[in-house]
């Protein structure tokens, strides 16, 4: 790509606390988001600029992408990208981690410098402990520019070629957009809203949160329903004055 993606940080503190949990788990999008934050930018700039890793987390959570005390399953890069009308392709089955003369890597290489996208999934080294994914966008010479979406960080955002792909797992290839392929009708994009709404409001409250919710209930600032649901602001109006009252009242006994 000539330009630069859309970049997003999964520790952005719009999104960073919001459940990313799979059943018998608690995590959040800043501990474990990292795979729809890197396909948020991917998403945010080739198909819809509203698209978010708030968006991303509530809609691979509600599909069953989140695996259990772990990161993202793997089939949820094609899926995600398909409700776009993108192409999401994994070039290698089995974990090239540690060749950096492997194949599939002059592939994914092919790739950036065909104006595709490349999401990579890495293994332990400068980029991870464990697993992380991150995006490709460029690669000029024996560089590779990277959006990673848990540092801005100059050693994690460009590195060497062959350093980087010592330390690839797997590739993902993102085709870019065919003309007209994602011109969503008024009512597709209405669906697909309403679809993200009910994914986040039928998300559990963050443990975090919950003993600020108890008390807010307690002091009769809301009465504890739908908590994950948007509020509008007249919503939000009245439950600062409660709270106002409350704080009031508490001085006056």
């Amino acid at each position: 790509m000539d330009r630069p993606p859309i970049s997003y940080l999964q520790t952005d503190p719009r999104w960073a606390g919001q459940d990313y949990s799979a059943p018998g788990e608690r995590t959040t999008v800043r501990a474990s988001g990292c795979g729809p934050t890197a396909m948020a930018m991917v998403l945010a700039t080739w198909a819809d600029p509203a698209v978010t890793p708030a968006t991303e987390a509530a809609w691979a959570l509600a599909h069953g992408w989140k695996c259990p005390r772990s990161g993202t399953y793997y089939g949820y890069f094609a899926a995600a990208a398909a409700r776009y009308g993108l192409t999401c392709r994994r070039l290698n089955g089995a974990t090239v981690y540690g060749r950096p003369d492997d194949p599939v890597h002059a592939q994914a290489a092919q790739a950036l410098r065909d104006g595709k996208l490349v999401l990579s999934c890495m293994g332990p080294g400068d980029w991870t402990r464990s697993g992380h994914y991150v995006l490709c966008w460029r690669l000029d010479g024996g560089v590779v520019r990277i959006h990673d979406p848990a540092s801005a960080r100059a050693a994690r955002t460009r590195a060497s070629w062959s350093h980087f792909c010592a330390q690839v797992k797997y590739h993902w290839v993102i085709d870019p957009p065919k003309e007209g392929a994602n011109d969503m009708t008024k009512t597709e994009v209405k669906a697909l809203i309403r679809e993200v709404l009910a994914a986040q409001a039928a998300a559990p409250v963050p443990a975090w949160a919950e003993p600020e919710l108890r008390a807010a209930i307690a002091a009769g600032i809301t009465d504890g329903s739908d908590p994950m649901q948007p509020v509008p602001r007249y919503q939000a109006a009245i439950m600062a004055l409660r709270a106002a009252r409350s704080v009031t009242d508490q001085h006056e006994k």
